[in-house]
């Protein structure tokens, strides 16, 4: 289980990497370019080497810089992050089938996403920090696992 989880974030940095350094290059940015146009535009200290890091897989950016990048890029956070591989702008919605085809959900899964947006905003923000939240602990037990073995 645990390799399980650690590969299946090995394959979100690295997805997330490519799609960071394919809107960037389609932009025509370098990567210091993007660092401060990011920085300007959204008032944040990203640098060169966190943009590397990030580009590679070696690192995940944090919500924060993942929600500049889809927003200076209008581009969807659930392509960005690769939870979809359909490539669309902010305004655009997806179907639930769309999201099912793309990305295999199960019917759990799917039933799950369609409460989740049956509920108001505020709800799941609330929802949102609770998973994360409960990811990071899960993340740290993993890694404290991997350091006593």
């Amino acid at each position: 289980m645990l390799k399980e989880l650690l590969k299946m974030n090995e394959n979100i940095n690295n997805i997330t990497g490519k799609r960071l350094k394919e809107l960037r290059e389609s932009a025509g940015l370098t990567m210091q370019e993007e660092a401060d146009v990011l920085n300007k535009t959204f008032n944040l200290q990203i640098t060169r080497g966190m943009m590397s890091r990030w580009e590679s897989g070696k690192a995940q950016p944090s919500n924060i810089f993942l929600s500049a990048y889809a927003r200076y890029h209008n581009m969807d956070l659930n392509y960005i992050i690769g939870l979809t591989d359909v490539k669309k702008n902010l305004e655009e919605k997806y179907t639930l089938e769309e999201v099912s085809i793309e990305n295999n959900i199960n019917e759990r899964e799917s039933n799950l996403l369609e409460k989740f947006r049956a509920l108001p905003e505020a709800r799941k923000l609330k929802i949102e920090a609770r998973i994360e939240a409960e990811y990071d602990i899960v993340m740290e037990n993993e890694q404290e696992s991997r350091q006593k073995a």
